[in-house]
């Protein structure tokens, strides 16, 4: 009887072990609400100046984002379709003359790809299907 009770209490602590492992992914909308950071290369800061590119949920409305691409301001509108299923739109930027704005265009083009997301903690991660385009940090 002490081995039953044992191997239940084993497999009471693996199970209450394996559901802290780390935090569980958040996919309704009112998790991207604030100011994100893409990422890239164990978590350093990517951006084409001295600021990072930024992206930003707009607290005060229920579609709208914006942020900075590295070289200018951009905004535009997100429609949420539930289950974490996100698509970028009508997305229109400043107009600054930059160096390499080849690197802003992509992050553009990732952007428009863009139909799903995660919300890991801190941490924001944007696909299309399954393949990771983006990870932004905040």
């Amino acid at each position: 009887m002490r081995i039953v009770q044992l191997i239940y209490g084993l497999i009471l602590i693996m199970f209450t072990a394996c559901g802290s492992l780390g935090p569980t992914a958040e996919t309704h909308v009112s998790s991207l609400k604030g100011i994100w950071t893409l990422q890239y290369e164990k978590n350093s800061q990517l951006g084409l100046s001295n600021e990072p590119v930024t992206l930003s949920f707009d607290q005060n409305s229920p579609s709208e984002i914006g942020g900075f691409s590295g070289c200018n301001l951009y905004g535009g509108n997100y429609t949420y379709s539930g289950d974490g299923m996100i698509k970028f739109s009508e997305i229109f930027s400043t107009k600054r003359a930059c160096p390499d704005l080849d690197i802003e265009n992509k992050f553009f083009e990732l952007m428009n790809s863009v139909n799903r997301f995660e919300v890991k903690g801190n941490d924001l991660y944007l696909y299309k299907d399954k393949l990771l385009l983006m990870h932004f940090e905040k």
